[in-house]
């Protein structure tokens, strides 16, 4: 019994050593951005761990932007990104951003992940493209947090 005891300690204690080694990487998978949107329950709120992914939407030079942001669409859900450096993303760049501990809030009207530093954002790929959803004028009107954030046509 002696014997089983000391093998168990040694086993735990082998595993401390080990666990205690690793180091501290960020581990987050992306979450979709309707999870991100869900989230979001009319009050600012904390994102906890978490990086989104995206395809850049905005046209910087076509003039369908705001400054100081980009909006990024996956699947049919889409989210606006405060960015001091904007301007470095361009439509159709693939974008990876660590949004942990970022402000999601309402702010001018828009839903947005607020104060991400540029640091933390890295474009993947480049020329991908994003299909506009056909929408009718009254549909969109009628829906606008189903389509906020996202192309349209």
């Amino acid at each position: 019994m002696k014997k089983i005891k000391i093998k168990l300690y040694t086993i735990l204690a082998g595993l401390m050593v080990l666990w205690s080694c690793t180091k501290d990487v960020y581990h987050a998978d992306p979450l979709p951005l309707k999870y991100i949107k869900a989230l979001y329950k009319g009050e600012d709120m904390v994102l906890p761990e978490s990086r989104i992914n995206g395809i850049v939407i905005t046209d910087l030079d076509n003039g369908n932007h705001i400054p100081g942001y980009i909006v990024v669409q996956s699947g049919d859900h889409g989210m606006a990104l405060e960015l001091n450096n904007a301007n470095d993303f361009k439509l159709g760049d693939s974008i990876v951003a660590n949004v942990t501990g970022k402000l999601l809030t309402r702010y001018n009207g828009l839903l947005q992940v607020r104060g991400i530093e540029p640091d933390k954002v890295r474009k993947v790929t480049s020329g991908k493209t994003v299909q506009p959803r056909a929408v009718g004028v009254a549909t969109l009107y009628n829906n606008r947090d189903k389509y906020e954030n996202t192309l349209v046509q």
